[in-house]
C-alpha cells in the first residue's frame, strides 16, 4: 500500500471516525469525492465548485421547433383524452404553422 493512501485512510479513521469496515465498504472514487472534496478552510464545509458557463443556446431550428410542438400537443391530447378527430385537426394547423406537409 503507498503512503498516499495510508495517509487517505489515517485521515478517515481519525478525523472522520470511519471504522475499517466502513472504509472497506468505500469506492476509491467515493472516498475522493466525499471525503477529501475541497473544503471551506474556516468552516470545514464542502467548497461547491462553480458552475460551467454554459454556452449560448441557439433557437431551436425550424423542425426541432415542429417536433417539439408536436411533443408537446401529443402530451396534451394523451392527457385531457382528446377525441381523435379534434387531434388530427390540431395537428394538422401545426403542420401547417410550421409549414410541414401531410405524410
Amino acid at each position: 500500500m503507498s503512503n498516499h493512501l495510508k495517509a487517505k485512510y489515517a485521515a478517515l479513521l481519525d478525523h472522520f471516525h470511519l471504522t475499517l469496515a466502513e472504509i472497506g465498504n468505500l469506492t476509491d472514487r467515493q472516498i475522493q469525492e466525499l471525503y477529501f472534496h475541497p473544503r471551506d478552510e474556516q468552516t470545514g464545509s464542502i467548497r461547491q465548485q462553480p458552475e460551467p458557463a454554459k454556452p449560448d443556446t441557439l433557437p431551436d431550428s425550424p423542425r426541432r421547433a415542429f417536433l417539439k410542438e408536436m411533443m408537446a400537443f401529443d402530451q396534451l391530447a394523451s392527457q385531457m383524452r382528446l377525441p381523435e378527430k379534434n387531434v388530427q385537426e390540431c395537428k394538422a394547423r401545426i403542420r401547417a404553422k410550421h409549414g410541414i406537409s401531410d405524410g
